[in-house]
């Protein structure tokens, strides 16, 4: 038996952007099942892996060589090389690859498909000034969570963080998925990296370390254009996909 289309991602994960970055969640496609990365997917006519810093699995792993399917598309994926800025030669032995970095050689830009979610549609008002999303094992924030900011992490529910970043004017970050919600959002984000996965965006966020990250807040802006742009990428990236796989 064939599978239609399988898409393939990061699920198994108590990570809030990794379980949510999949275009499963967002597009149709045929007769469609999902799988975490580490599955044994069976026969298919498409495999989309999709989204995530997942890029190395596929590049170095290989991980889709023995996986047997017509078509198999990377969709938004990335990389994250610690205490790094710049980033390798992409994947380049795959049907189509979209990459959510910015400027980066190869493949065709298209940013997390998350943006697609309905969360990003509602209305929220503004109560706070500042909030701190921080990633829940990565370093970076520390030294701001001792000013007693408004704080939650990357392990709570969609929905809540949506909310939560919604309801501030400012946004202090180690969180990729953080600061790039928060763009989306179009509230002011400062972002704290730990590796080269932050210097991607295509509207891009205040970049700081250290004791910098208050004269960061100064520095902050906001990008109305961005939840539009990020979903036309996605959505002309679909098309794309569904024009090779029909």
């Amino acid at each position: 038996m064939t599978i239609q289309t399988s898409l393939a991602h990061i699920r198994n994960t108590p990570n809030t952007g990794d379980f949510h970055c999949t275009p499963y969640d967002y597009f149709y496609f045929p007769e469609a099942k999902v799988y975490d990365l580490k599955d044994k997917i069976p026969k298919s006519h498409a495999v989309i892996y999709g989204g995530g810093a997942i890029e190395p699995r596929l590049r170095t792993d290989k991980i889709h060589h023995n996986v047997e399917a017509n078509f198999k598309i990377a969709w938004g994926i990335g990389t994250s090389l610690s205490r790094r800025s710049t980033n390798p030669e992409l994947v380049d032995d795959m049907d189509l690859v979209g990459r959510r970095e910015w400027g980066r050689k190869g493949g065709i830009y298209v940013p997390c498909v998350s943006c697609m979610s309905e969360l990003f549609d509602k209305h929220y008002e503004i109560d706070k000034d500042v909030i701190v999303y921080a990633h829940a094992v990565k370093p970076g924030v520390q030294e701001v969570l001792e000013y007693g900011y408004p704080t939650l992490n990357n392990r709570a529910p969609f929905e809540d963080v949506i909310k939560a970043l919604a309801s501030s004017e400012l946004i202090i970050t180690n969180s990729f998925h953080g600061a790039y919600w928060g763009t989306l959002l179009n509230r002011k984000v400062v972002c704290i990296p730990f590796s080269s996965k932050f210097h991607g965006y295509k509207h891009t966020p205040v970049i700081t370390k250290g004791a910098s990250w208050k004269q960061a807040l100064k520095e902050a802006r906001n990008y109305s254009e961005a939840l539009e742009d990020a979903r036309r990428q996605n959505k002309k990236f679909y098309e794309r996909v569904m024009d090779l796989i029909s």
